[in-house]
């Protein structure tokens, strides 16, 4: 749950962020966001020691999905 918790964290600043960038403009925030928060995690979660992908999660290995 630690992870979860610092992730939405972190997507707040993003959202905070790129709203305060794109206000001037008008355009909306959407989900930008969340989506690279996600994208940070993902590739991050490689290199994370308390989090161990196992191979049911991998995106790679998806021939168990069949």
């Amino acid at each position: 749950m630690g992870i979860a918790l610092f992730g939405a964290v972190i997507s707040a600043a993003i959202t905070a962020s790129v709203m305060r960038f794109l206000q001037p403009a008008g355009m909306p925030t959407l989900t930008f966001p969340y989506i690279v928060t996600t994208w940070l995690f993902m590739l991050s979660s490689y290199r994370f020691e308390a989090f161990k992908l196992t191979d049911e999660l991998m995106p790679q290995n998806v021939s168990h999905w069949s």
